[in-house]
Parts: C-alpha cells; structure tokens; sequence
C-alpha cells in the first residue's frame, strides 16, 4: 500500500541492505528507469523537495517520503529491524 505522502514507489530488486545508502541507490536507481531521469535528477529532486526513502519491513518496499514526516515515526522498517536481529544474535 502506497502512502498518501508518498511521491514514489519502488520494489528493490534485492533484499534491503544494513546500509541505507545501498538502498537508496538501488531506489533511486529504480525510479531513474521508471522516470527516465538520470540518478543526478533524482538525487537532486530529493534534496530540493527533502525527501527521504522509507524501508518497508517487508525488506524490498520502499517510499519517497517527505523527510519531516518520515522523521516524526523513528526508524521502524527494514534497517531498523535487521540491525535489532543482528544484535540480538551477537
């Protein structure tokens, strides 16, 4: 399900990874595709309009998302949860 804050949607083609920037690569990459912008547009759009990418605990969900909002609920999603696991595990 799609946010209603949400300016955009991928499914990442891998599992989420413990580094957000690898996801947000990833999904920025996907919407490069989907838009036919270049990665430079897209990271560029996402600075000037502070929008983050929200990792969804399904662990290949993500959402653009106005950082502001995303910021107010902490980091419950995919990351979040794995680096819980992991240090539980250790």
């Amino acid at each position: 399900m799609v946010s209603e804050t949400a300016i955009g949607a991928v499914d990442l083609t891998q599992i989420i990874d413990i580094d957000r920037n690898t996801n947000f690569r990833q999904a920025d990459e996907l919407l490069v595709r989907e838009l036919e912008k270049t990665r430079r547009e897209i990271v560029k759009f996402r600075k000037e309009n502070k929008l983050t990418w929200h990792e969804f605990n399904d662990m290949t969900s993500m959402q653009l998302v106005p950082s502001i909002i995303n910021s107010k609920f902490g980091h419950l999603g995919g990351v979040s949860e794995v680096k819980k696991l992991l240090e539980l595990l250790q």
